[in-house]
Parts: structure tokens; sequence; C-alpha cells
């Protein structure tokens, strides 16, 4: 009975520091992942980008979506599946499960139906949607196919 308890709380201080590494880990990837967020900010405002990283009131704070996740939230919105998502963006349907699952985590939401509600409830469907380019060829003229 001595041994199982001995046991019993090495493993439970084992499991313990398991716990502080992750979150130790986690800490330094999320600091990481906001500097990169900052540094696509800064070379957005630089460039010019029609859509600067927003933050949206209410939700995290530190929440900000790339112009990249604003397309995929309000092409989520108007109900369009990954692969309409990718043929609209020119990305692959790969891409944009990473996009829908980061947007999920950045705005604290279990499903694509909250994804959708969140851009209709801030508007982002209209923002972003109207900045997204259809077609990359639409200026060239093609004569009909015969």
């Amino acid at each position: 009975m001595m041994l199982e308890t001995v046991t019993l709380a090495l493993a439970l201080a084992d499991v313990r520091l398991a716990l502080e590494e992750a979150v130790f880990a986690t800490e330094v990837t999320a600091d990481r992942a906001r500097s990169v967020a900052d540094a696509l900010a800064s070379l957005a405002t630089a460039e010019g980008n029609a859509l600067p990283l927003i933050s949206l009131p209410g939700l995290r704070p530190d929440a900000q979506l790339s112009s990249r996740e604003q397309e995929v939230l309000a092409l989520l919105a108007e109900g369009r599946t990954n692969k309409a998502i990718a043929e609209a963006l020119y990305v692959s349907p790969n891409t944009v499960k990473r996009h829908v699952t980061a947007l999920k985590h950045k705005l604290r939401a279990a499903s694509r139906v909250q994804l959708a509600t969140i851009a209709t409830r801030h508007e982002l469907h209209h923002h972003a949607a109207t900045s997204i380019t259809r077609d990359p060829c639409s200026a060239v003229s093609l004569p009909p196919h015969r």
C-alpha cells in the first residue's frame, strides 16, 4: 500500500511537470505567433494592403485577423465549403482548412456556423468579400471555345 502511494505521487509529479512544460511551450508559441502577426501587420501597412489586420470588439484582444483570414471568413459566412473557398482564393483546400482552424481558435468559435455568425455580427462578410478577386484573369478576354 505504501509503495502504491509513493508510485502514484511520483506519477502525479511527472504529470504536473509535463503539463507545466506544455503550458510554457504554448506560451512561447503564442508569443512567437504574436510577433509574426505584428510583423505581418507592419508589412501590410508598409505595402498599403487593402485589408489590414483587424481586431474584433468583444472577442480575444489578440484575435487579429489577417486579410486572408478575413477573406476566408467572408466566404465561409456566404456558406461556401472549404473546396469552394479554395477555388475562389486560388489556394489548396488544406490551406483553407488551416485558416478555418485558426479562425475558430482566434474567435473562440466551436463551429463554422459560429464563425459565420461572428462574421455577420461584425459585418465582415461585406467588408472582406468586396475585396476578393474572384478571377485573376478577368482582365484577359479569351475567344469562345468551339
